[in-house]
C-alpha cells in the first residue's frame, strides 16, 4: 500500500528497477497554488489513464491515488482526489508507474461546476469535497 513518499514496489515493464522511490516534493511546486499565509492549498485533482499495455498496473495506480488524500473512484479509469500537490508532479509520479504507451491525463477541477446523471456514494463525496451543483429536474 502506497504511504508516505513511496509507491508499491511492483514491475513496471518487468524490471522492478525502474520503479523506484518517487522523490520528495519540495515544499513549493511551480504548479502550487498558496494561501496568503504561505499555506499549500489542497486542490481537487482528476486523473484519467488508459493503459494500453497488456497487464496495466491497475492495482498500483489505485494505491498511488488513495495514498494522495480523500479520493473517489468514479469509474473504471477515471478518479477524482484531494491533495496539495500539483498536477504536474502527480503526473510525473504517475508516469513512473505507467507503461510505455499508456495515457495519463491529471486536470485540476478545484472550484469547478460538476453534474451527474446519477446520486451515490460517488456524488456524496463530490457534494462534501467539491461543492454542489443544482440538480436537474
Amino acid at each position: 500500500m502506497y504511504a508516505g513518499d513511496r509507491y508499491p514496489t511492483e514491475l513496471r515493464n518487468g524490471d522492478p528497477s525502474l520503479l523506484g522511490e518517487i522523490e520528495e516534493q519540495p515544499d513549493i511546486d511551480e504548479g502550487d497554488k498558496m494561501t496568503n499565509s504561505g499555506v499549500k492549498m489542497t486542490r481537487t485533482i482528476q486523473i484519467h489513464y488508459c493503459l494500453k499495455s497488456p497487464g496495466g498496473n491497475y492495482e498500483t495506480i489505485a494505491e498511488y491515488i488513495k495514498g494522495l488524500g480523500t479520493w473517489a473512484h468514479v469509474h473504471e479509469s477515471l478518479w477524482f482526489a484531494r491533495t496539495g500537490k500539483s498536477v504536474s508532479t502527480v503526473r510525473d509520479e504517475l508516469n513512473k508507474i505507467v507503461r510505455t504507451g499508456d495515457r495519463v491525463i491529471v486536470l485540476d477541477v478545484t472550484g469547478d461546476t460538476w453534474g451527474t446523471n446519477f446520486t451515490d456514494e460517488i456524488t456524496q463525496w463530490m457534494h462534501q469535497q467539491m461543492g454542489t451543483v443544482p440538480v436537474a429536474a
